[in-house]
């Protein structure tokens, strides 16, 4: 039980060298610049073509192309990232239950063996004192 809780303690400690630390702040930057990603893309959508010539609307469709881009791409990585923190969440929790269960385990094991302990000394007390008489 010692061993496999100590186990546990290397796995944990692993995991959370894994998680980034601050990630929350990076990720509400990240959300800030997608949102001011969108609104300029909005921007772009709306502006009216007349008025304005050939090279100008077609500068203008390359840009909500490549914002377009841009968004798609944002979104999948952070997706993935936000499912990688999830798994490594949820493993950190599982490791967290199991250490607590092993802990208990490895205190309900100590405590029969000190009853084992004192049971077997105090049997062998008890013969020493029946030979002496």
């Amino acid at each position: 039980a010692k061993r496999k809780l100590s186990n546990l303690k290397v796995r944990l400690a692993n995991i959370e060298d894994q998680m980034i630390p601050g990630q929350s702040q990076c990720d509400k930057d990240r959300l800030l610049l997608l949102q001011e990603k969108e609104q300029l893309l909005r921007e772009l959508r709306s502006i009216d073509p007349k008025g304005r010539s050939g090279e100008e609307m077609a500068s203008n469709r390359d840009r909500i192309a490549q914002l377009e881009f841009d968004l798609k791409h944002a979104l999948q990585i952070s997706n993935k990232q936000i499912q990688e923190r999830l798994t490594l969440h949820n493993e950190k929790t599982n490791i967290m239950h199991e250490m607590n269960e092993t802990t208990k385990l490895t205190s309900y094991l100590e405590s029969q063996l000190r009853c084992l302990s004192l049971s077997t000394l105090s049997m062998s007390s008890g013969s020493s004192l029946g030979s002496l008489g």
